[in-house]
C-alpha cells in the first residue's frame, strides 16, 4: 500500500471465462461489463481438511468461504499468540461478516446432485458456528450480513459483548469469495460495478466499485485482560457504533445525515473530541454517489471542527485490494492499525484527478499523495467508517497502543514505533517503516519498539521450534519462515537482533499451538536461523504424549579437552560446576576443575586422576541443567557415580567424592607393576571367550558386553596388543582405547580395599537410601535399589557378565516365551560423546530391526563440537519426540532484562493445500464451457472440438438455440480422448401441445437445421404454431427433449432401474435443458427401435407466460411477416444488427409471445449469416450459447 500497489487482475480462468461473459452494456442480461477484479492468489478450492477434522466428502460440500474463515481464524489466534489449548473452553465469541454465498449456487443447483452435508456446508450460520465448534469456544457465535459493513458491524457487536461481560475474548472475521458471475451480474445490472473493474476512490473517474476477494480475522480483549496475559496489543478500540440510513430516495442511496449522526454519537459516547482524530479510513467505494455523500458526512463532523491549517486526513484501502464486501470493514481496520503502529499515513492508490464533487479544501480534508509521517506528536487516533448498500452504517475509533497506555500509566506489550522523526529528515528511509521490529525499550511504561539505536546485546544460541499436523508441513513452515527472514532486510539489520531472536524463540515455543510432527533449528543470528531453515530440517517420527526418556551415562574413554565448556554460560551449569569445585577442594584436589573444563590446550584429561572427576563433574552439571529444563529420566543406565546421582541414589557431593577417589586409586593402578590396556572389539561375547581362551588365565578378561556384537576387553597391555592383531586379522573391528588403567580387570583388585576404605572415610553414603529412579548397572539386569556405601562401591569393581538385551525390556528381564517390549521413547547419552550409540543400536536391532528408527538416540555432547549447540539439538530432539520440556528455561528467558514479547506478523501455519475439494453440478459446469469466443470460423471450432467427422456436424452447430448447447455438451463428453457420437440423424426439438379446451393432443416437430425446410422454404411449422396459439387461449406445454434416433446406453442396464437410466442420460439431457428429474413422468424403451423416450410432467402456461422462454420481440426488429427464413434474416442484416439480444421480460400480449417464440427458432441463422466478420471470424456473446 505504501508503494500504491494493487491486486487488480483478470478473473481467474477457474472461476469463469471472463471474455466470454463480457459485454460492454451493463443492461444486457446474462453478461458482465467487467473482466477483472481483485482475487486471492491461492486456489480457493484447496483446503487443509484433516487439520480441521473435516472429511473429504464434507469438505467438498463446504463453502470455500467457510473453509477460509476456519484457516484465518486459526491464523488470527496464532498471530495474537494464543495457542488452541489456551482458547478452548473459554467464553470467546465469534462474529463473522459475510455478504455472498456463491458456492451454494454452484454446488446445490441440481437437487439430485447435492454434496454431502450440503446444509451444513452452505448455511451462513455455520460460517461462525463451525469456528466455535472447532476451537471449542463457548461465547456467542453469529454470522452477520449488513452488506459491505458486515465485518465492522461484527466488530461493534463483539465490543459490546466484551463491555457487557458476556465474553472475555472475541474473534471477529470477514470474508468475501467470488466464485460465480451470478451475483456479479446482479450488481452490474444495478450499475454498481465499475466497467474498469477498479474502485476509483476520490477520482473523477469514479464509476462504480471493483469487486475484491478477501478475508481476515481480528482477536479482541478487554485491555486489562490483554495486559495481564502478556499479549502484544496492536491498537485500542476507543468506541464503536452502528445505525441505519432510514428512508432515503432509494434503498441503496446512502444518507450523509445518518453517517454524520453516527460519527457524532460514537465520539460522544466515547467522551472524545472530534478535532483530535488525525486520520479517517473511509469506505470509499469509488461510486459516483457514495463517495461525495460519505465525504460530506466527514466534512459535517471532523471537517467542521478543523481549519485549513489543521485538516483531517482521509484515505481508503479499496483501490489497493478492491471492495471486499463482507470483509471490507475489517480491511480498513487492518490498514488503520498498521498506520497507527508505524506512525505513517499512506496514499490512496490510483488517484489521478480529484473528483470535482469532493471539495477537500473547503471541507478541511486532506488526501495524502504519498507516504507521510504522522502529522502530530503524541497520541495517534483514527476512525474507520463503513456502510452497506442497504443503509447499515458502522464506525470505529482506534488509538495507538503505546501512547494510550502511557497516558493511562499502564505497562503492556505492543509493537508501536515510538519515534518516526527520522522520516521527516530522511524520506528515503521511509520504506523501513513497514518492516519488522527494531530495538525494543522498556522504561516502566513502554514495552514496544523504538527506532533509536541501543547498545547491542550478546547473542546467545536459541532453540527455535516448529510443529505441524502433517509431516510435510514441517518443511513447508521452515521454508516459509526462512523466506520471511531472508527477504526482510530490516530484521537482519536491527541493532539488537539478540532481543528480537529471544522474542521469536519465545513466540514459537510458548505462544503457538503445538502439533505432533515437530522439528527445530538452533541459531544465534538471523543468518544462522535462515541457513538452518533453508536446509533439510531434522525429521522425527510422530511425537507421543509419553514422557519416557532413559539417561545413558558414558564410561571412561570418550573424554576430550574442553568438553562442555561452552555450557558455563548457563547459570545452572556454572553453579553446579562451582559446587563440585568446592567439594573437590575439600578433598584437596590438586587441580581447579573449572579451569580444567575450560582448557583446550595442555589438558591432562587423559590421566585417570583428571578424567574421572572431570567427567563426573560435567555429567552432574548436565543432569542439573536437564532438571532445570524439567527433563527427568524414567531410568538410568550406567555404572558411574554421576549415573547414581541422576538416579537420586547419591548426593551431588557423594558422587563427586566417589569419582575423585576412584580417579586417585585408578592412577595408582596405572603406575603399578603391570601396564594395562583396554580393547574395543566388534565380536560377540561368545567369540570373545574363544579368543580369551588362547591367552594365559586372567591376563585379559571381558570387561563389558556392550551389545550382541560389541565387547570391551581389558587386562595386560602386552596380551591386549596380541588380541588386537588377532581379532583384526580375522576381519573384525579392533581398536585400543585411550584409557589407563585396565578398568574392570584383575588389575583393579590391588586397590579395591583401599578405595572402599577411602570412600567410607570421606563420608560417602551414610544411611541406607532407596533409589527413586530405576538404575541399570553396567548394562546388566541388576536394578540398584539397595544400600549406599560399600555395596555400591563393590559394584563398581565387580566382574558381572552383562545381559545387554535386558537394557530395553525392564529391570525384571525378559521372561521365557514373552516378546521383548520397549519401555522408553528416547535414550539420552549424558557424557562427553555419543560413545554408546553404536552398541545400543545393535542391542535394539537384536530385539527388533525397526527399533533404531523408532527409538530416538541423542547425546548432549559431541566430540569437538560447540556444547551449547549439541545440548540444544539434543533437547530439541527430545521435544520433537514428545518429551515435555521447559523451553523457556532452555532459551534462558529468565536471564533476559526484559520479558519476551510476542512477535506479531510472523508467517502463519503452513497449510496443506495439496488437495482441493469441490462440488459442482453438471449444469453449472457446462454453462461456462459453452462459450465460443473469437473462433476463426468453423475449422477452428472443429479443431477445438477434436472431432474428425467435422463435416457431419458442420451444418448442425449453428442450429436452434438448444441444439447448439446440446452439441457443445457432447463435445465435452470424452472417453479416452475420443469424442462420443451420441446421435444418428439430425437434431430435433419437440414441443407437445395439449389444448385444454378442446381436449386434443398434438405434437408439433420443429425440424433441425440439417433439413432444407429451414432454409429457403416457407416456415410452415412456425405458421402452424401461430395458428394454434390464436385459436386457443390456454395450453399445457411439455418441453420434451428431442430424443435422437439412437442413444448408446449400456445394454446391460435394466429398464426398470430408473436411477441407473437417469445416471446414463444425465450428460445427454440434463446439461441441455437443465430440468430436474422430479419433472420427469416416465422413461420407456422401444424394443423394436432400441431408443429411449422421456416424458415430462406438464407445465401449464397462460399465453403471456410463454414470453419467459422467448427471445427478443420481433416487433422491435421487423415489420414482417416474412414468408421464409432467408427473408427474415435478410431484413435483420439490412438493419445492420451485430447481435440478437436476449430478452426475457414478460410479454403483455399474445402476439408478442407468438413472435418471441418464432424468433427463438430462427435465432441461429443470424449468427450464420450476419455475425461473420470480413476476416472470417465471428464472435458469440455469452447468452448465445447458454441453454
Amino acid at each position: 500500500m505504501q508503494n500504491s500497489r494493487t491486486a487488480h487482475a483478470k478473473v481467474p480462468e477457474e472461476r469463469w471465462h471472463a471474455d466470454a461473459w463480457y459485454h460492454p452494456d451493463p443492461d444486457r442480461k446474462g453478461s458482465l461489463n467487467t473482466t477483472h477484479g481483485f482475487f486471492l492468489e491461492q486456489d480457493v478450492a484447496a483446503f487443509d481438511a484433516p487439520f480441521f477434522s473435516v472429511t473429504a466428502k464434507e469438505a467438498a460440500g463446504m463453502d470455500p468461504a467457510k473453509r477460509l474463515v476456519l484457516e484465518v481464524s486459526y491464523e488470527a489466534f496464532e498471530n495474537a499468540g494464543l495457542p488452541m489449548d489456551k482458547v478452548a473452553g473459554t467464553k470467546t465469541g465469534v462474529y463473522v461478516g459475510s455478504m455472498t454465498s456463491d458456492y451454494e449456487l454452484l454446488s446445490t443447483r441440481e437437487i439430485y446432485d447435492e454434496p454431502h452435508m450440503a446444509a451444513a456446508g452452505s448455511s451462513e450460520a455455520m460460517t461462525a458456528n463451525r469456528v466455535s465448534w472447532f476451537f471449542d469456544l463457548r461465547g456467542p457465535s453469529l454470522t452477520l450480513d449488513t452488506a459491505c459493513s458486515s465485518s465492522l458491524y461484527a466488530l461493534h457487536l463483539a465490543c459490546q459483548s466484551l463491555r457487557l461481560g458476556e465474553t472475555n475474548m472475541a474473534l471477529v472475521a470477514g470474508v468475501s469469495v467470488v466464485l460465480h458471475p451470478n451475483f456479479m451480474q446482479q450488481l452490474v445490472a444495478m450499475h454498481m460495478l465499475s466497467p474498469d473493474d477498479i474502485s476509483h476512490t476520490f477520482d473523477d473517474r469514479a464509476n462504480g466499485y471493483g469487486r475484491g476477494e478477501g478475508l481476515g480475522g481480528l482477536v479482541i480483549k478487554r485491555l486489562g485482560d490483554a495486559i495481564r496475559d502478556g499479549d502484544t496489543i496492536r491498537a485500542v478500540i476507543r468506541g464503536s457504533g452502528t445505525n441505519v440510513d432510514g428512508k432515503t430516495p432509494s434503498v441503496t442511496m446512502p444518507s450523509p445525515e445518518a453517517q454524520a449522526d453516527l460519527i457524532r454519537d460514537v465520539y460522544r459516547k466515547a467522551g472524545l473530541p472530534l478535532d483530535q482524530t488525525q486520520y479517517i479510513e473511509l469506505h470509499g467505494t469509488g461510486t459516483p454517489v457514495g463517495d461525495p455523500i460519505e465525504l460530506s458526512a466527514i466534512a459535517a463532523t471532523f471537517g467542521a471542527c478543523r481549519s485549513h491549517g489543521n485538516p483531517v486526513h482521509v484515505g481508503s484501502i479499496k483501490p489497493n485490494v478492491g471492495h471486499t464486501e463482507g470483509c471490507a470493514g475489517l480491511a480498513g481496520v487492518f490498514k488503520a492499525i498498521m498506520c497507527l503502529e508505524k506512525g505513517v499515513l499512506l496514499p490512496t492508490a490510483e488517484v489521478g484527478k480529484i473528483n470535482p464533487k469532493l471539495r477537500f479544501a473547503d471541507w478541511n480534508i486532506v488526501l495524502p499523495a504519498q507516504t507521510m509521517a504522522w502529522p502530530t506528536h503524541g497520541p495517534r487516533r483514527v476512525s474507520v467508517n463503513s456502510f452497506g448498500f442497504g443503509g447499515a452504517n458502522a464506525h470505529i475509533i482506534l488509538d495507538d497502543a503505546h501512547h494510550y497506555m502511557k497516558a493511562k500509566g499502564l505497562n503492556g506489550e505492543h509493537s508501536t514505533l515510538h519515534n518516526t522523526k527520522y522520516l521527516e529528515s530522511n524520506p528515503a528511509s521511509k520504506s523501513d517503516i513497514t518492516n519488522s521490529p527494531t530495538d525494543k525499550i522498556m522504561n516502566g511504561d513502554e514495552n514496544g519498539i523504538d527506532v533509536t539505536k541501543k547498545p547491542k546485546k550478546k547473542k546467545k544460541k536459541k532453540l527455535f521450534i516448529m510443529s505441524s499436523r502433517d509431516e510435510p508441513g514441517i518443511q513447508r513452515l521452515g521454508k516459509s519462515l526462512g523466506s520471511y527472514w531472508k527477504s526482510d532486510k530490516a530484521i537482519n539489520d536491527v541493532t539488537n537482533a539478540a532481543t528480537y531472536l529471544s522474542d521469536v524463540a519465545y513466540t514459537l515455543a510458548t505462544r503457538r499451538s503445538l502439533f505432533d510432527y515437530r522439528s527445530f533449528v538452533v541459531a544465534e543470528s538471523t543468518e544462522e536461523l535462515v541457513q538452518g531453515l533453508e536446509g533439510p530440517l531434522p525429521r522425527f517420527k510422530r511425537s507421543t504424549k509419553q514422557n519416557r526418556v532413559a539417561f545413558v551415562f558414558t564410561g571412561q574413554g570418550a573424554q576430550w579437552a574442553g568438553m562442555g565448556r561452552q555450557l558455563i554460560e548457563f547459570p545452572t551449569f556454572a553453579a553446579s560446576v562451582a559446587r563440585s569445585k568446592a567439594c573437590l577442594e575439600s578433598l584437596r584436589c590438586p587441580f581447579d576443575v573449572e579451569t580444567e573444563i575450560q582448557q583446550t590446550e595442555g589438558s591432562k584429561i587423559e590421566s585417570s586422576e583428571y578424567s574421572q572427576p572431570i567427567c563426573t563433574v560435567v555429567q552432574i552439571a548436565l543432569v542439573d541443567l536437564l532438571r532445570e529444563w524439567d527433563i527427568r529420566p524414567k531410568a538410568v543406565v550406567g555404572h558411574s557415580s554421576a549415573a547414581a546421582y541422576a538416579a537420586e541414589i547419591l548426593s551431588h557431593e557423594d558422587a563427586v567424592k566417589v569419582a575423585f577417589i576412584r580417579g586417585v586409586y585408578s592412577g595408582m593402578v596405572s603406575r603399578g607393576p603391570k601396564a594395562g590396556a583396554m580393547l574395543a572389539a566388534g565380536i560377540s561375547e561368545e567369540e570373545a571367550e574363544a579368543y580369551l581362551a588362547t591367552m594365559p588365565s586372567e591376563t585379559v578378561v571381558t570387561a563389558c558386553v556392550n551389545s550382541p556384537k560389541s565387547v570391551t576387553l581389558s587386562g595386560d597391555a602386552e596380551f591386549v596388543d596380541i588380541l588386537e592383531q588377532s581379532i583384526a586379522k580375522d576381519g573384525n573391528f579392533a581398536r585400543k582405547l585411550r584409557v589407563v588403567p585396565a578398568y574392570h580387570s584383575p588389575h583393579m583388585r590391588m586397590v579395591a580395599d583401599d578405595c572402599l576404605r577411602a570412600m567410607v572415610e570421606a563420608g560417602v553414603g551414610g544411611a541406607n537410601q532407596e533409589a527413586k529412579i530405576p538404575m541399570f548397572y553396567s548394562l546388566i539386569p541388576l536394578r540398584l535399589a539397595s544400600r549406599i556405601g560399600s555395596e555400591t562401591c563393590a559394584a563398581q569393581y565387580d566382574f558381572r557378565k552383562p545381559s545387554p538385551v535386558n537394557l530395553l525390556v525392564g529391570s525384571s528381564g525378559r521372561r521365557a516365551g514373552r516378546k521383548a517390549t520397549v519401555k522408553w521413547d528416547a535414550l539420552l547419552e549424558v557424557g562427553p560423546h555419543a560413545a554408546l550409540k553404536a552398541p545400543l543400536v545393535q542391542i535394539m536391532e537384536s530385539i527388533d530391526a525397526k527399533l533404531p528408527s523408532e527409538l530416538l538416540y541423542t547425546s548432549l555432547l559431541v566430540r569437538k563440537e560447540d556444547a551449547v549447540t549439541t545440548a540444544l539439538k539434543a533437547v530439541g530432539s527430545l521435544w520433537a519426540t514428545g518429551i515435555p520440556i521447559l523451553l523457556a528455561k532452555v532459551n534462558r528467558e529468565q536471564d533476559l532484562v526484559e520479558s519476551p514479547q510476542v512477535v506479531v506478523d510472523l508467517p502463519s501455519y503452513a497449510w496443506n493445500h495439496e488437495r482441493v475439494y469441490w462440488h459442482e453440478t453438471p449444469a453449472t459446469k457446462v454453462s461456462p464451457s459453452l462459450i465460443a469466443v473469437n473462433m476463426n470460423g468453423f475449422d477452428e471450432i472443429a479443431e477445438k472440438a477434436g472431432d474428425a467427422q467435422w463435416d457431419k456436424w458442420k451444418d448442425k452447430i449453428l442450429g436452434a438455440h438448444s441444439e447448439v448447447a446440446f452439441f457443445v455438451a457432447c463435445r465435452l463428453d470424452r472417453d479416452d480422448g475420443e469424442v462420443i457420437d451420441w446421435f444418428e440423424g439430425s437434431f430435433n426439438f419437440c414441443l407437445r401441445v395439449m389444448f385444454n379446451d378442446a381436449g386434443a393432443d398434438a405434437v408439433i416437430r420443429f425440424p433441425g437445421p440439417g433439413h432444407t425446410t429451414f432454409r429457403d422454404e416457407k416456415v410452415t411449422n412456425e405458421v402452424q404454431i401461430i395458428k394454434f396459439l390464436h385459436e386457443h387461449t390456454r395450453i399445457s406445454l411439455y418441453h420434451d427433449p428431442a430424443v435422437p434416433a439412437k442413444i448408446y446406453l449400456n445394454p446391460n442396464i435394466d429398464s426398470t432401474i430408473l436411477d441407473a437410466v437417469f445416471e446414463q442420460i444425465t450428460n445427454i439431457l440434463l446439461q441441455l435443458f437443465q430440468f430436474d428429474f422430479s419433472r420427469i413422468r416416465a422413461v420407456s424403451k422401444d424394443p423394436s427401435l432400441d431408443t429411449w423416450s422421456v416424458t415430462r410432467r406438464p407445465l401449464t402456461y397462460s399465453m403471456n407466460e410463454l414470453a419467459t422462454t422467448a427471445f427478443y420481440p420481433l416487433d422491435e426488429l421487423a415489420t414482417g411477416p416474412f414468408e421464409s427464413a432467408s427473408g427474415y434474416f435478410t431484413h435483420l442484416s439490412d438493419e445492420n444488427l451485430t447481435h440478437l439480444f436476449t430478452q426475457r421480460n414478460l410479454s403483455s400480449t399474445a402476439t408478442e409471445a407468438e413472435e418471441q417464440y418464432v424468433a427463438r427458432h430462427l435465432f441461429a441463422r443470424l449468427v450464420d449469416k450476419h455475425c461473420i466478420h470480413d476476416n472470417g471470424t465471428f464472435k458469440l456473446f455469452c447468452d448465445d450459447l447458454r441453454p
